[in-house]
Parts: C-alpha cells; sequence; structure tokens
C-alpha cells in the first residue's frame, strides 16, 4: 500500500516516509465462532374454545460478538502534543491550533516496533448483548364472524455495537469498549400489534354481490427508538480519526421527543449554565495536560441545552460520560385497514379483490437521526425530527410510517 515518495509502507525495512503509516486489519489468534443462548417460558390458558391467552418470558445473551478495535491506537491527547518529541503541550492559548499526526504515531504502543503501521485494527470477540422480554397474546378465534390477535411486548434490548464489526465503526473509546454498552438501535420498549378481522354478515345474492365481505384492520403503537450524540468532526480526545462522546449531565427526558424542534446551542461562553458546570467540573480535575480544561473545550466547541439538561464537550485529551442512545425521539402510531371481497369464478378459480390503506389518518410520523447527529457546531438541529422511519432507515415502504397510501388489487387463486 504506497504512502507516498514511491515507497511502500508496509515494508518493515522502511519507515513511513512523509508520516503516512499504513493501516491494517489483524485477527485475533484465539478468535472463536461466537454464540447467543437463548431461553424462554411461556403459559398459556383457554377461556373458552376461541379466546386464549398466552404469557411468555423471552430472553437471550449474545456471547463473544464479533467486534473491531484499534490496538494501535496512540496515548489520548497524543494529538494535542507539539514540540520536539511531542513532550510540550499546547498552552491554554494555543488550544485553537491544528492537532499533530506526527505526535500521534509516535506515541503509538506499537510505533517502535512497527514505525510503518498507523491503526491495527483487530477483529476479536469484544462484544456482547443482552436481551429479555415479556410477551403478552391474546386470541380471539373467528365467533360471530369476528377474529382478532393482540400482542403486548415490554422489552429491553442492550448492546456494545449495532452490528458485526462493531457496526463497521470503532469503538467510541478505544480503552474501553464496554463504556459502549448500552441501548440497542433498534430498543423499543413497549409494542403492541391488534389486528382484528371481522367477515360481514352474506347473503345469496345476484353476482354474489352480498357474499364474501371482510373487514380488516391493523393497529400499530409503540413506543420511541434510541438515538444517540457522537462528534464526527472534532478530535476531542486527540486519538485521530475517530467519534468522540461528550459530556451530558440533567435528565435525558430532557432532549427526548422534541418533534420538529431541536436542542439550541449555545456558541464558547455564552451560555451562563453551562459555563458554571464546565467550572464545577474543573474544580475537581486534574487536566492531562496544563490548559487542557472543561472551561478550555467549552469555549472552543460551545454546547447544547435544553429543558435544564446539557451536552458539554469533555476536557482535552480525555472521553466524554455520555452513554450510547441515551435519548429518545418520538413513538409510532399506525392504523391500517383493508376491505377485501371474495368470489367463486369457476369450480377451480376464485377471486379476491383487495383495498388497502396504509397510515389512514395520514398521521405525521418523524423521528430523529438514529445514531446520526454529530455534536459539531455543523448540526444546528440536535434532536429534531425531520424524517419519516421508514426513511431514517433507508427502507421506504407502506406501513412503516410513511404517508397514508392506497392500494387497490385482483388475485386470483387456482
Amino acid at each position: 500500500m504506497p504512502s507516498g515518495g514511491g515507497v511502500r509502507c508496509d515494508s518493515p525495512l522502511n519507515t513511513a516516509p512523509n508520516n503516512k503509516p499504513c493501516a491494517i486489519t489483524a485477527v485475533d489468534p484465539n478468535l472463536r465462532r461466537p454464540y447467543a443462548p437463548s431461553w424462554n417460558l411461556s403459559l398459556q390458558h383457554a377461556f373458552s374454545n376461541e379466546l386464549s391467552l398466552q404469557v411468555a418470558y423471552v430472553g437471550s445473551h449474545g456471547t463473544g460478538l464479533i467486534g473491531l478495535n484499534n490496538i494501535n491506537a496512540p496515548a489520548p491527547g497524543s494529538g494535542w502534543l507539539t514540540g520536539p518529541g511531542c513532550k510540550t503541550p499546547y498552552t491554554s492559548a494555543q488550544i485553537g491550533s491544528a492537532s499533530s499526526a506526527t505526535c500521534e504515531n509516535l506515541n503509538r504502543p506499537y510505533f517502535s516496533k512497527f514505525p510503518y503501521l498507523s491503526d491495527i485494527n483487530r477483529i476479536s470477540n469484544q462484544d456482547f448483548s443482552n436481551y429479555n422480554g415479556l410477551q403478552v397474546t391474546l386470541t380471539e378465534r373467528p365467533w360471530h364472524g369476528l377474529s382478532y390477535l393482540l400482542g403486548y411486548t415490554w422489552a429491553h434490548a442492550l448492546d456494545e455495537a449495532g452490528g458485526d464489526w462493531n457496526g463497521a465503526a470503532l469503538p467510541s473509546n478505544l480503552f474501553n469498549v464496554r463504556s459502549d454498552y448500552g441501548n440497542s438501535i433498534d430498543d423499543v420498549r413497549h409494542r403492541m400489534t391488534l389486528s382484528v378481522s371481522y367477515a360481514l354478515p352474506q347473503k345469496k345474492s345476484f353476482a354474489q354481490l352480498l357474499q364474501g365481505w371482510k373487514l380488516n384492520s391493523v393497529a400499530n403503537i409503540q413506543s420511541a427508538l434510541p438515538w444517540s450524540v457522537t462528534d464526527t468532526t472534532d478530535d476531542i480526545s486527540g486519538v485521530g480519526g475517530k467519534t468522540d462522546k461528550w459530556n451530558f449531565y440533567g435528565n435525558p427526558t430532557a432532549f427526548n421527543g422534541l418533534g420538529y424542534a431541536a436542542v439550541p446551542f449555545y456558541p464558547g461562553m455564552s451560555n451562563t449554565s453551562c459555563v458554571a458546570q464546565a467550572a464545577a467540573l474543573d474544580s475537581s480535575f486534574t487536566p492531562l495536560y496544563p490548559g487542557y480544561t472543561h472551561s478550555a473545550s467549552l469555549t472552543k466547541y460551545g454546547c447544547w441545552m435544553a429543558n435544564g439538561a446539557m451536552l458539554l464537550p469533555p476536557a482535552i485529551g480525555t472521553y466524554g460520560n455520555m452513554a450510547r442512545n441515551l435519548f429518545r425521539g418520538r413513538g409510532l402510531k399506525l392504523l391500517d385497514m383493508s376491505l377485501t371481497k371474495d368470489m367463486k369464478l369457476s369450480e377451480r378459480l376464485d377471486g379476491q379483490f383487495r383495498l388497502e390503506v396504509f397510515n389512514i389518518l395520514n398521521k405525521t410520523q418523524y423521528t430523529p437521526a438514529v445514531n446520526g447527529n454529530p455534536a459539531s457546531r455543523a448540526n444546528p438541529l440536535l434532536g429534531s425530527s425531520r424524517a419519516t422511519p421508514d426513511v431514517q432507515i433507508s427502507n421506504p415502504e407502506v406501513g412503516s410510517g410513511a404517508a397514508r397510501s392506497i392500494q387497490l388489487g385482483f388475485k386470483l387463486a387456482f
């Protein structure tokens, strides 16, 4: 892999020219197959031949899940060092200067052995997950033309990443993977689904006009999905090429369900509450290097504040304390309905006409970006809901939060 000057940086015979070492991917020699045991306990009771109830507890635990981490990450704060040997830190007056890639490379743990390598992203069994859920199902089989299925789930899903290999991203804290353990990106605490079907009374008539009619409806109600704030524009930790979490203080519900509104941003030291919080932190904080304080970070990066809760940047060279997927958007409420007409066309040929209406109330459903809100001055819409759930997950389809949709269809069965 060329790194400049015509010299290959993947050769142990040459140091990296132009300060451009190469990144590689490695595999833990003790890598094993991940597994996820699951368990459940179910109780069922029949009230009658038509009506029954089922209550179940369902759990699972993902063990040794595949994750990705940089084992050659520079020590926190390295990117903000300067001077000969990268041992002279910036003073508070120099904090706005650009970070140094040279100092990052010199402070990598394997620099003395492999000076031509930068990130060593190792695949290992570092992640795990947990799911626990209560599932209740009430079933009414056809009774005088009416049938329904009512399902309710109360659950909690937690993990350290949104998919294999950390969802193709490195942990927010390369030195403490477990700090990312929190709500899963698809953690829905409450979900209720009611499906009702009613076969209208029928009577023999001309052309079967009074036969085969059925009304169907599906109602979905669920609590909000979580969303995270990560800083993808500023290398506050000084580790380089990663995302940083900020510090959060207050009640997380203050940033929840804002709808079309957004969390206000306050540049520099313009918010007195943020200034007071940063000063309080500095009163018992020992900076990694002189001048690397919470107040200095606040001066440089600003803060977000709403309803008594605030997001503040950590001191340069440190990591933030905010939990992953801490905030919630707005829940989903959908009502879909359909009308069907069955008919007998011949001895071997049946037909069905269908009229389907999704989101029949045309209720606006917006959700904040999931894991996509960088805590940067370039994002003035932090916490704002501007996309429908289906568009947000790049899966636009009817029945998942889009505007009202009407479908007509005819099916032949033979």
